[in-house]
């Protein structure tokens, strides 16, 4: 494994995409919106000797079943019309670690290009859609031990978050009169907490343990030290209570800032204006991650 051969397997991905007669295509949840993913063209960048690809995703929405557009008179769109954007923009790094000396391990550094004009989860819909379907990249692959491996080095956790939801049938609430046609009935209670300057073996023990679902069906549990942020999510599945499913996220937290001048998109959308703002990060993520 090498970084050419990386971003040169990545290439054939996008490039067997684009040559596929049949696009990548996903129902919003719980909506009857439908997200296409048009095209994607990748660009060549070097950081230091290292390849990367800066990716340009071209997706639009479909299947509108009420929206107009508004040019002096409305114009109703209808659910055959494509509402898109061509300039969703990530950057993906491939990274190399050593275990010992005969293993590695290899995963890509994702930064998302979240311009002034996009809202945040579009953008991000767009760009998970891409790197499961097109890219076969998954974006939750870190495990509880390497999570808590790299809490328990970087010390106490300076901002502790838990969000608490738990799911109840109340039959009681429904009128007597309509009694006999009730089907279903849900009550959502849902509690936030914070804690400051956490010892990590407190956070271990949180962590481990599933005794925090004995009071709700869901939690959600954000650790942020410095620039980075772990949230783990536990939740009771409805197919076999008792039974848990787990999931752990790394995310590195940095903007970068763009002048007023620079907000057109002639600009905004220059291969070379997009890498020269997110170089800095880039740079910032990796001396971080090797720091710990």
């Amino acid at each position: 494994v090498n970084y050419p051969n990386l971003v040169k397997d990545l290439k054939k991905k996008i490039d067997a995409f684009q040559k596929s007669p049949k696009g990548i295509e996903k129902l919003k949840r719980h909506k009857t919106i439908k997200k296409e993913i048009v095209n994607v063209e990748c660009f060549d960048h070097l950081i230091g000797d290292r390849p990367t690809l800066l990716i340009k995703i071209s997706a639009h929405n479909t299947n509108i079943k009420d929206g107009y557009i508004d040019q002096g008179t409305k114009v109703s769109i209808s659910e055959n019309d494509k509402l898109g954007s061509e300039n969703n923009w990530i950057w993906l790094c491939p990274n190399i670690v050593e275990l010992d000396n005969t293993k590695y391990r290899h995963h890509w550094i994702i930064l998302v290009y979240e311009d002034p004009h996009k809202e945040p989860a579009e953008l991000l819909s767009t760009v998970r859609l891409v790197l499961d379907k097109i890219l076969c990249i998954p974006i939750q692959n870190i495990k509880l031990p390497e999570v808590l491996k790299e809490l328990k080095e970087m010390g106490d956790i300076s901002e502790f978050h838990i969000k608490l939801t738990s799911l109840s049938i109340n039959e009681n609430e429904v009128d007597d009169n309509l009694d006999e046609y009730f089907i279903k009935g849900e009550v959502r209670k849902e509690s936030k907490l914070l804690f400051r300057d956490v010892p990590f073996e407190k956070i271990e023990e949180l962590v481990k343990s599933s005794a925090i679902l004995e009071k709700c069906s869901r939690a959600v549990i954000k650790l942020i030290k410095g620039k980075r942020e772990y949230k783990i999510t536990k939740s009771q599945l409805e197919e076999a209570r008792g039974k848990l499913k787990e999931t752990f996220e790394e995310i590195f937290n940095e903007k970068c800032y763009i002048k007023e001048e620079e907000s057109s998109k002639e600009i905004l959308y220059k291969p070379e204006f997009i890498t020269t703002k997110l170089t800095p990060i880039l740079h910032q993520y990796l001396k971080v991650a090797n720091d710990n």
